[in-house]
């Protein structure tokens, strides 16, 4: 499961979202890129990291005041978690937050309290906790945390593990049991759907959707601290509705009386009371009403509102209810294609089409959300190509170019890095490519060149390191590892890590530095493209990328390496993964790396470095035989358990052809070396396998002893002429 953070701006001192920040709690949010965040902390703001199917992360949340042991290493222990190696932030009160990646049905199950015990939650779906660096306020007292979140462990992005196994299969039991529960409700609604001939049919089905939608959000203010809010426009019908414990029940009490009331609903008082009390934030005085008083006051705010009125139609007949009023029910009433409150007759007839159709709503919802998702991907690449066609559109690209300085140019030829016979590795102004299978050697050969092209007696170079999948820790630790010098680092090796996609801002702010460079590395391009919203498997997508971004930063000089994973699909292996532009992209050179040893820190690794596509043709020639249907060899890279690496001239395979040849000489030279006449075929052959130790076929060695043979008699014959 790949790891994608998104961090949203809650207010100062709070856990409560920034509302420009957007609707909040995992739903519709603007993330906030890593200046953004740095700039929001610093400003005295907070900031959330979001949970769930979206960024690929859950959270195991502890409160140290809730858990029954009053031990945090003893609740760490009994949960397994003593020894994990992940992401672990202290908060404001001396809890935990534990960072887990985790399988699709765990992360798409909504955010549970005292999932894995008392005190202890489960953040997924539609979830968020507060992240490092954030305060409460007021201060707690000493020995509760200081009030900020610190981090206490960080891991690299890629390197975050899954969620226990153990608690894992606790999300999915509850998953198990809350579904079991909502069909259960549902049966005894009398949810099953009558034949789809009147407009009271549409009211009865949206009535048991609403019931849910609300019943949902008492459950979503469970998971609030007290003094916590979170929106709920959708489930009460309020737009803006950013609620708490206080008013979330209220409404939802209000909500589900008129519910009850409506003109056909199934849905009795009773069971609306009894579903609220079972639902309802556990309220356990101070400023806030018990469950029961709440019921109270939003049942009677329902009554004030007109629910009398309306139990008139329902009971004496007479004129249908004015859906239009948005007092009443039309404000929870939801148009099923459109998600829109109902306004005409028409959308209710529209309504029942779908609702005949056989689609239930939580597929229209899903459908919904998969086609949002779609167009907006579709908007942010096709915007990003029309901003580059703006770009492009200088119509004096299409004036005749002066060829006299390509001319006395001469070819391109590779210079930067060098193999150990001095041949060059990458070519300069030119966007270049190394792919392979993971732990196959790709960043450490990258590296590999940075550090010729810093330590270059001659010339000493810049390096620009573009990082979408690692940390600035471990990316150095790996210089470290191959004998680059601190200070060489800190002087030559700039490291970046870009959040959001490779705009023309961040072009201009980063283009003195890549005009600096000698080499500029890109890791990787699955998620630079996902940086950027683009996809790839898009041939358009990744034209468009490869134009805007590590093309236009070889435009200015430096040799740019992006470094791509390959399929892992048996019959693709060993190639570039998603579209075949990528290949057809590269005006420089691309290699491949096949493992032949992995590498890993503090041993050996060993890859062959295949040349995939030589756009310029002045590698290719550097390159050897690699075999029948094999990539030509260009060298072999390799690290010792002391960090020392190496890419060296390799010697070229042979072919069928070749060993044929050099098989049948070896063959011929030992008949003719038997001691005495020439025996049979078999009698030869069993000499050959027993004293020579060869390996032949019996057909070859028929064909040669019949040689043999005929040149002995000719000599003898030679002989008795003379």
């Amino acid at each position: 499961m790949t790891v994608r953070p998104q961090y949203v701006a809650l207010h100062s001192g709070t856990k409560v979202v920034v509302a420009s920040a957007g609707r909040g709690r995992g739903r519709s949010f603007r993330s906030l890129t890593k200046q953004a965040r740095k700039d929001h902390l610093a400003n005295g703001g907070n900031v959330g990291v979001i949970t769930g199917p979206e960024t690929g992360l859950v959270v195991v949340d502890l409160d140290l005041d809730k858990l029954p042991e009053r031990d945090l290493d003893a609740a760490l222990e009994r949960l397994g978690l003593s020894k994990i190696k992940t992401r672990v932030v202290e908060t404001a009160h001396g809890g935990r937050h534990f960072f887990f990646t985790a399988p699709d049905d765990v992360l798409a199950t909504t955010s549970v309290t005292n999932m894995f015990g008392p005190g202890v939650d489960f953040k997924g779906n539609i979830g968020q906790v507060v992240d490092a660096g954030s305060q409460l306020t007021p201060v707690p007292a000493e020995g509760e945390g200081g009030g900020v979140y610190t981090l206490l462990q960080r891991v690299p992005l890629d390197q975050i593990p899954m969620l226990p196994e153990p608690l894992a299969e606790a999300v999915r039991a509850h998953r198990t049991r809350s579904e079991a529960q909502k069909a259960s409700a549902l049966a005894l609604r009398g949810s099953v759907q009558p034949k789809a001939t009147r407009p009271e049919v549409c009211c009865r089905t949206l009535a048991v959707d609403a019931v849910e939608a609300i019943l949902g959000g008492l459950d979503e203010l469970c998971d609030l601290a007290k003094e916590d809010k979170t929106d709920l426009s959708d489930a009460l019908g309020i737009p803006g509705a950013a609620v708490g414990w206080d008013t979330g029940p209220l409404h939802s009490a209000s909500r589900l009386t008129e519910i009850a009331e409506w003109p056909w609903s199934d849905y009795t008082p009773e069971q609306a009371q009894a579903d609220f009390l079972e639902h309802a934030p556990e309220i356990d005085g101070g400023t806030y009403k018990g469950a029961e008083l709440k019921w109270a006051d939003g049942h009677e705010r329902a009554q004030t509102w007109g629910i009398g009125e309306r139990h008139r139609y329902k009971a004496h007949g007479g004129p249908k209810p004015d859906w239009l009023d948005e007092k009443y029910p039309a404000s929870v009433l939801r148009d099923p294609a459109t998600g829109n409150p109902i306004r005409s007759e028409a959308a209710v007839q529209r309504g029942l089409r779908l609702l005949s159709s056989g689609r239930q709503s939580e597929e229209r919802n899903q459908h919904q959300r998969n086609v949002s998702a779609e167009v907006e991907r579709k908007r942010v690449s096709q915007e990003a190509n029309r901003q580059f066609a703006e770009e492009a559109a200088d119509l004096s690209s299409w004036d005749p170019i002066d060829l006299t300085a390509a001319l006395d140019a001469g070819p391109v030829m590779p210079d930067v890095g060098k193999r150990s016979d001095e041949a060059g590795v990458f070519y300069s102004g030119k966007l270049n490519v190394v792919f392979g299978e993971s732990e196959g050697g790709k960043t450490w050969l990258a590296l590999h060149v940075a550090q010729q092209v810093m330590e270059d007696d001659e010339s000493p170079g810049e390096v620009v390191f573009l990082d979408y999948e690692d940390d600035e820790r471990s990316v150095t630790q790996r210089l470290l590892t191959i004998g680059v010098e601190r200070q060489t680092i800190l002087r030559s090796f700039h490291y970046l890590a870009p959040e959001g996609p490779f705009t023309d801002a961040a072009f201009e702010q980063c283009r003195a530095r890549f005009a600096r460079a000698r080499l500029v590395v890109i890791d990787a391009t699955t998620e630079a493209l996902a940086a950027g919203g683009l996809d790839s498997n898009s041939d358009t997508d990744i034209a468009a990328f490869y134009n805007r971004y590590p093309k236009r930063i070889a435009a200015l000089g430096p040799a740019v390496v992006v470094i791509d994973h390959v399929t892992k699909s048996v019959e693709g292996r060993g190639q570039q993964i998603g579209s075949q532009m990528k290949k057809a992209g590269v005006d420089g050179v691309s290699y491949g790396v096949e493992p032949i040893e992995p590498f890993t820190k503090g041993q050996r690794g060993a890859s062959m470095v295949v040349i995939g596509k030589d756009k310029q043709g002045g590698i290719r020639e550097h390159g050897v035989f690699g075999g029948e249907g094999k990539p030509a060899r260009f060298g072999l890279f390799t690290m010792t358990e002391f960090g020392t690496t190496r890419l060296a001239e390799t010697k070229a395979a042979e072919s069928k052809e070749s060993k044929a040849v050099k098989k049948h000489a070896e063959l011929t030279e030992a008949i003719r070396q038997y001691p005495g006449e020439i025996p049979g075929v078999r009698v030869m052959c069993a000499w050959l396998r027993d004293d020579r130790g060869m390996t032949f076929s019996n057909a070859d060695a028929q064909a040669i002893v019949r040689s043999v043979k005929s040149e002995r008699a000719a000599s003898a014959g030679d002989s008795t002429d003379v």
